[in-house]
């Protein structure tokens, strides 16, 4: 008698758990949704360049002399013909050096009573008034400037626009990246050479495709796969990725704009599994 009761009772507790069990089962998956767009799939870089004269140009004495007068000063502006300083030699006599180009002088070493040489120039002057920007590329940023004419650069936290003026189609020997040129009209001179220049490509990937939150995506076996809700319910289907970014995904499949996916939640789901849908704001 003893014996029966104690096998009742652990056939008792035995259901008892199946029944737990099967109503855990039955339980709907509280899950967090977002809706599939029709979008177009866009990359956006920032490369990091350094600003540097559009040109700069020696100015070099024709012969040995001594400087009789200086007439200008390190970073003040010229024109085409101003005269830099004065020279007198044996030779020569006395003659004025001019500035070969406008601009302003970014380097000076001549002073009065000094010496200038005939092989090593004694100024530079810069056409500040264009920029020119100079960035350095990997092979798959390179290709984001295939084609562009211009591009955004942030300098001092302000927006402006480039010309693109050259792209290399080779890598540089000694960085193995791949140049990147261009140009920026500075009229007021505020830009300095050195300064960092932002440049932000913005391209279209893929036009007018299904997009979903990278964070949908399931990988199992080499495919991939998300969760649509369908009447509560999650509904496996399977999706061929077109172009996957950090945050969007670019994607083909039984789906439409405007269904719902599975972004938390879908690790623990199966095919036709009921669900109730949690607001990210119930989440946190």
């Amino acid at each position: 008698m003893f014996f029966s009761l104690v096998l009742l009772s652990i056939a008792l507790i035995g259901c008892s758990n199946q029944d737990d069990t099967n109503q855990s089962e039955d339980l709907p998956v509280s899950v967090q949704v977002k809706n599939v767009t029709k979008d177009t799939l866009t990359i956006q870089k920032s490369i990091y360049g350094k600003t540097a004269p559009e040109s700069s140009i020696p100015v070099m004495a024709p012969v040995a002399a001594e400087v009789t007068e200086v007439h200008v000063d390190k970073g003040e502006s010229v024109e085409e013909g101003d005269a830099l300083i004065t020279i007198s030699s044996p030779s020569s006599g006395a003659m004025d050096i001019e500035a070969s180009a406008d601009g302003q002088i970014t380097t000076f070493n001549a002073t009065e009573g000094g010496f200038v040489s005939n092989t090593e120039p004694f100024a530079t002057i810069s056409n500040i008034g264009d920029i020119h920007i100079q960035a350095a590329v990997t092979t798959e940023n390179r290709q984001l400037f295939e084609g562009l004419e211009n591009i955004t650069v942030i300098i001092n936290e302000k927006d402006q626009t480039a010309t693109i003026d050259y792209v290399s189609k080779v890598p540089n020997q000694q960085t193995g990246l791949y140049d990147i040129e261009a140009t920026l009209e500075d009229p007021e001179e505020s830009i300095l050479p050195g300064m960092t220049a932002i440049l932000r490509v913005t391209k279209e990937e893929i036009a007018d495709s299904l997009v979903i939150p990278t964070e949908a995506l399931v990988e199992e076996g080499g495919s991939n796969f998300v969760y649509v809700i369908k009447d509560y319910k999650a509904i496996e289907t399977k999706v061929n990725v077109l172009r996957s970014l950090t945050e969007q995904t670019a994607v083909e499949g039984d789906m439409k704009e405007g269904d719902q996916v599975v972004t938390k939640g879908q690790l623990v789901l199966s095919d036709g599994k009921e669900v109730t849908i949690q607001e990210e704001e119930e989440a946190s």
